[in-house]
């Protein structure tokens, strides 16, 4: 079976990154200089699930992110992927140094392809696209890909095998 017990650690760092991303949390804040790490964002505009906003009363900028196992290699490997969710409301997306959907995913980007934060291997950028979730809310999904621990057995014992 595969060691999923890691993917709330996984999305606990994921979150944390985020919050304390200077320039997400400026964008996200839409004013320059926000105090850092800001935690609030967490299930407001940063969710690690797919979030819908309300279209009527929602304005604002959000990023969600979600994990999955899309293939399990072998006993010893999967791979997984992980997808970020980056979207604006349609009023706020422009700011004076380009789209804010793109200014955000250029720094996840930076903050996560290549990198080794999660999996045991580097984090590759594999699919980029346009999205809109919901009515006047537009933005871009990125997906990534790394190389994670599966849990082998040992003769058919599912308490013995590699530990994360």
């Amino acid at each position: 079976m595969a060691m999923l017990c890691e993917l709330k650690e996984f999305r606990s760092r994921i979150n944390e990154k985020l919050c304390s991303d200077q320039t997400i949390v400026d964008l996200i804040n839409d004013r320059p200089n926000s105090s850092i790490p800001d935690r609030d964002l967490m299930y407001k505009q940063i969710f690690p699930y797919a979030y819908t906003p309300d279209a009527v009363k929602d304005t604002g900028t959000f990023i969600c992110h979600r994990i999955y196992v899309p293939e399990v290699m072998n006993k010893t490997f999967k791979n997984m992927t992980i997808a970020f969710y980056v979207f604006v409301h349609q009023d706020n997306i422009r700011t004076s140094k380009g789209l804010r959907y793109d200014l955000i995913a250029e720094r996840i980007e930076d903050l996560f392809n290549g990198s080794f934060d999660l999996g045991v291997g580097r984090m590759k950028l594999y699919g980029f696209n346009d999205i809109s979730p919901a009515p006047k809310f537009h933005g871009v999904s990125l997906e990534y890909t790394v190389t994670d621990l599966n849990r082998p057995t040992i003769n058919g014992n599912s308490g013995t095998g590699a530990k994360v």
